[in-house]
Formats: C-alpha cells, sequence, structure tokens
C-alpha cells in the first residue's frame, strides 16, 4: 500500500480511496504503454533487420555488375575449356576486350532479383540463380540462332536437357555460381563501387558504356559478315570489304572457336 502526504491524509477515507484508485490506475497505464513502445521499437528494429538483407536495385552498379560479370565469366569459361580439354580457346562474346556477355546478362538480372529476396538465404539465392542463369541462356541460345544461324553450344550430351539449349546439371552449376557470386564477389563489387563518388562514377560508366556499345555493334556486324562469307556472299559494300579484311575468316575463327554454323 502506497502511503500518501499528509495533505491527503487529512482528506475524508473515501476521496483518498478514489484518489488511490486513479493512482494506481495511471501506473498500470503508463507500464503498459512503455511495453506497447518497445515492443513496436523491436518490431521496427526486426522489420529494419529484414530490409537490410535486402538490397535496393542501383543502375550505376548494375552496369558495373554487367561488366564484372562479363569479365568472371571470361575467365571462368577460359579455366574450364583449359581445364577440361587442355586447350586455350577464347571465350569472349566480343572482338576486343575479356567479355562473355551471356554471363554479365546473367549478372545483371541475379543482381535485380537479389534486390526482391532475403540475401541471408543461401536456398533462396541458389534456387533464383539456377534459375535465372538457365532463362537468360536459353534465350541467348535462341536469339543467336535466330540472328545468326549459329550455336555456341549444345548440351544434348547431358541428361535432362531442352534441345540442347540448357540442361539440369548446368542449372545446378549456375545456382552454385549464384551462391559463390552473392557470398563473396558482389559484397565486395558493392563496396568498392559505392566508395567511388557519383560525380566520378557517372562519367566512368558513360565512356565505358559507349565503348561496349560500340564493341557489340563491330561484332555483330563482324559475326554477319564471316556467316555471309561462308555462304558465299561477297562484299556489298564499302563497310563489308573494311570487315573482311579486319576479320578474316581465320580471325573469327580464333575468336569464336566454340561458335558452330548451323545454315
Amino acid at each position: 500500500m502506497m502511503k500518501h502526504p499528509i495533505v491527503l491524509q487529512k482528506l475524508p477515507a473515501p476521496v483518498r480511496g478514489n484518489i488511490h484508485k486513479a493512482l494506481a490506475a495511471a501506473t498500470r497505464g503508463n507500464t503498459q504503454i512503455t511495453s506497447a513502445s518497445a515492443t513496436h521499437g523491436n518490431s521496427r528494429e526486426a522489420r529494419a533487420t529484414a530490409g537490410a538483407a535486402k538490397r535496393f536495385f542501383n543502375p550505376y552498379l548494375a552496369f558495373w555488375m554487367f561488366v564484372i560479370g562479363a569479365m568472371i565469366g571470361y575467365a571462368v569459361e577460359t579455366i574450364f575449356i583449359l581445364a577440361v580439354t587442355g586447350q586455350y580457346e577464347i571465350r569472349s562474346s566480343l572482338v576486343f576486350g575479356p567479355f562473355n556477355i551471356i554471363y554479365g546478362a546473367g549478372t545483371v538480372v541475379l543482381y535485380a532479383g537479389l534486390s526482391r529476396i532475403d540475401r541471408r538465404s543461401t536456398a533462396q539465392i541458389f534456387v533464383l540463380g539456377a534459375l535465372v542463369c538457365t532463362v537468360v541462356e536459353l534465350v541467348c541460345s535462341v536469339l543467336q540462332e535466330l540472328v545468326f544461324g549459329s550455336t555456341s553450344w549444345d548440351y544434348s550430351w547431358a541428361p535432362f536437357n531442352l534441345n540442347g539449349r540448357v540442361c539440369l546439371l548446368f542449372s545446378l552449376g549456375w545456382g552454385f555460381l549464384a551462391v559463390l557470386f552473392t557470398r563473396v564477389a558482389l559484397p565486395a563489387c558493392e563496396t568498392g563501387l559505392s566508395a567511388i563518388p557519383l560525380h566520378i562514377m557517372r562519367p566512368l560508366t558513360l565512356i565505358l558504356l559507349t565503348l561496349l556499345v560500340l564493341d557489340a555493334t563491330l561484332s555483330a556486324a563482324a559475326v554477319a559478315r564471316w556467316t555471309m562469307r561462308l555462304e558465299g556472299m561477297p562484299a556489298l559494300s564499302l563497310v563489308d570489304g573494311w570487315i573482311d579484311r579486319l576479320f578474316p575468316n581465320e580471325t573469327m575463327g580464333k575468336i569464336y572457336a566454340n561458335m558452330q554454323q548451323l545454315r
């Protein structure tokens, strides 16, 4: 029983009782409010922690993820072929520079997907990586055949393949690489790229983007002329003649050693 001040003790007993009840109710109310505030604060912290595991999509980082992914893909492909066949083959998608654009595209789509899932879940990353990279590989295979009449890989030898374009074995491999990329390469890339001031990042991005677009355009023209030459079509313009001199069949055969013409 709490002790009343001397002034309250002089009041009639019924009045003192009502005041005591009011004070007790106020004390309980303050306790409930404090508890609710703490619970609400903990809830906000929990949501913030969960949100920290998801990252927002940054277009500048996405572009550099494309570049880094394309370079990593070039290295992975080159080392894999060297280990399996003992032969060195250029595994670039472009005529200039160590860039495998299929890996670059897969990296960007994977990076975009990672902004929507919980990066703490290895299972989610594995499934997302396997699905994303398989779809990208399938789309690129179909586009290459439709546009250039060629293919650069064939999984007909592997079980559970889809017209030789994709297969279960490599889909599982993409999932493993996605986990490795997310756990090792991606944090380092995000930290390093985020440290570059925006006034430096913007012009660097624009310059490299311009060079890659030009490289990709020239590469597409060179592959198209290569296909035409194999079909016996002569150069019909000064540009065709210039491309034929710069990228003859022997050079194209070295750059795209794994490309097979289907026409």
